[in-house]
């Protein structure tokens, strides 16, 4: 068990528990938290299966998402925002390019807060990561 009851008022965490405690807590990448761990000597053997998981997961995840005339459908911005398989649409235009292969996104140019709000987003969903522009 990776929650270890020490007294009453003392919980000790590890383990995948602990990996999702710092993260919540510091809002560190999975990277980040994982060196952390490490460097604290903490077992992370748990972090190969987890990544598998959640991988296949997203993988899953986005492919659900994907209705029948290939757009994807969203919880959020369900009015103003849809993606194909290769691009993010924000009313109707086309501002982004999603790179499946390499699990990014890169915008299309300078847009507004909101349709930033839109790729930033889908990139969420994806577990993509969304390329700056200089």
């Amino acid at each position: 068990m990776a929650i270890k009851q020490i007294d009453k008022n003392i919980v000790q965490l590890t383990g995948f528990d602990l990996f999702v405690h710092l993260q919540k807590r510091s809002g560190w990448s999975e990277e980040e938290t994982i060196e952390h761990m490490k460097e604290h000597g903490q077992d992370v053997s748990f972090f190969k299966e987890f990544k598998r998981i959640t991988d296949n997961y997203k993988k899953e995840l986005r492919e659900r998402m994907i209705n029948k005339k290939g757009v994807n459908s969203f919880n959020r911005y369900k009015q103003n925002l849809r993606a194909t398989e290769d691009h993010i649409y924000s009313y109707d235009t086309k501002v982004a390019e999603i790179d499946h292969k390499n699990k990014q996104i890169t915008p299309l140019g300078w847009w507004s807060v909101t349709t930033s709000k839109h790729i930033n987003y889908v990139g969420s969903e994806y577990g993509y990561e969304v390329q700056k522009i200089n």
